[in-house]
């Protein structure tokens, strides 16, 4: 199957294959970035298939982005000093 971006579905059943098609390519970003935005949209349960390493590096990066830096640093403008003791 290709895929182009001006791509057209005729039915919803021929959207839902090409959608079944993509779950075992979860490794790649923009596929599980997809994959969440049907189940949003049509309020389904898909799930990709993600390799383990793929899957180690993304629970890594979700406990660092959780707990080490809860809050965040947002600066919307203005001048800043910033010193560390």
């Amino acid at each position: 199957m290709s895929y182009n971006k001006d791509d057209v579905f005729d039915t919803y059943d021929t959207f839902i294959k090409h959608v079944e098609y993509l779950l075992p390519y979860g490794d790649t970003p923009s596929v599980r970035k997809a994959i969440q935005r049907v189940n949003e949209y049509f309020r389904l349960n898909y799930k990709t298939h993600v390799s383990p390493h793929t899957q180690s590096i993304l629970d890594r990066q979700k406990i660092i982005k959780e707990h080490i830096h809860p809050i965040g640093l947002k600066i919307k403008y203005g001048k800043f000093r910033i010193t560390f003791d």
